[in-house]
């Protein structure tokens, strides 16, 4: 159990994990915290000097994982109040910083 989020973002299969219900993952990604950092690829501006992965890879991981409707983790959302408002925060961003 001593990995990071980025760790199993980088497995190959972790979407496929997702949609089949691995109920150890679930349990982890519908953790506060690991949720929280999902959200934070989605909605944090991207630094300027970050990797291609930071960029690209988990942005696109992170909005896979929370679209693809898996009860608990579209649960989670809902009745935290810090991660649905973080969630909405991407409608702040202004326009030019989306195509960064």
């Amino acid at each position: 159990e001593n990995f990071k989020l980025t760790d199993l973002m980088d497995e190959d299969e972790l979407l496929q994990e997702v949609k089949g219900m691995d109920i150890k993952l679930i349990q982890y990604l519908c953790g506060t915290e690991t949720m929280s950092e999902l959200l934070d690829y989605l909605c944090n501006p991207i630094p300027e000097d970050s990797s291609d992965q930071r960029r690209y890879k988990y942005p696109y991981i992170a909005c896979e994982i929370i679209c693809c409707e898996v009860t608990d983790i579209v649960r989670l959302i809902c009745t935290n109040k810090a991660l649905l408002k973080k969630m909405f925060l991407v409608l702040d961003v202004e326009g030019e910083k989306l195509d960064q």
